[in-house]
């Protein structure tokens, strides 16, 4: 009988112990983690940038007032895309709309927007004013992109490629006649890649934008919580841009003046 009081004991003791050693845990070691992924794009989000991104810095502190963690795993956008589909992953970070993407997403609110232009070395095209003009010509785009697959439907000649380095490449050497990017993804590239700088003076953008398209922060439904994801993600990005912290990022990467 007295074992079995010091066992008990002991084992009170212990977990007693154990209880107050998990109180003493930071908080934020115990936040559910998430697995996001996408592609490099740029100076939104990148494998080799500092913070991989601007974009990644406004996102992880949105999960991290939200109380999660996330792990960025960066590949070409189908495969994320399909990966993520499949429930690889929790969710991509940075993502346009499409209803059929929506059949297995939960999308958040919009994180910011980006405008998309086409860039071409036919100056002739620079001044187009419809749409329709540019359907002769053939337009590299991100495979599995939206815009790529809105294109298609439209019946325009699309060439799907990895990433826009490739599409820039191609279209350099007369390969396609346009390429369809984001203008910011256009400018760092053309700065960063040593071929393309040296060339820059071949491109025109075309002053006409084709889109300007919101950016979410999607969360795969094959996690069951996924609705309460993205539920306390939108609470913590409406708080991040009400207490200045949206705006100092930007700023910090340059993306926004005293005068915004």
């Amino acid at each position: 009988m007295k074992i079995r009081k010091f066992i008990s004991a002991g084992v009170y003791t212990y977990l007693l112990g154990l209880s107050v050693l998990v109180c003493l845990v930071p908080a934020q070691s115990l936040a559910d983690t998430l697995k996001l992924t996408t592609v490099n794009w740029q100076p939104f989000y990148g494998e080799n940038l500092p913070e991989k991104g601007f974009f990644s810095v406004i996102v992880r502190e949105t999960f991290k007032r939200a109380g999660y963690d996330i792990n960025i795993e960066f590949q070409p956008w189908k495969r994320a895309l399909e990966a993520t589909r499949k429930g690889k992953y929790d969710g991509l970070l940075g993502a346009y709309y499409t209803d059929e993407r929506s059949t297995f997403l939960h999308y958040s609110d919009v994180v910011m927007e980006n405008k998309d232009v086409f860039i071409s070395k036919d100056k002739q095209l620079s001044n187009y004013q419809h749409l329709d003009e540019l359907k002769p010509y053939q337009i590299a785009l991100i495979r599995a992109s939206a815009p790529a697959e809105e294109l298609q439907q439209q019946g325009f000649q699309v060439v799907e490629t990895n990433d826009d380095l490739q599409a820039f490449r191609m279209l350099l050497k007369d390969r396609v006649a346009l390429v369809l990017t984001s203008e910011k993804h256009y400018h760092y590239i053309m700065e960063q890649d040593v071929d393309l700088k040296a060339n820059r003076d071949k491109f025109v953008l075309l002053q006409k934008p084709y889109k300007t398209y919101p950016l979410y922060v999607p969360i795969s439904k094959s996690r069951a919580d996924s609705e309460k994801v993205v539920e306390r993600f939108n609470e913590a990005l409406a708080d991040i841009k009400r207490d200045g912290t949206y705006a100092r990022i930007l700023k910090q990467a340059g993306f926004l003046t005293a005068a915004d």
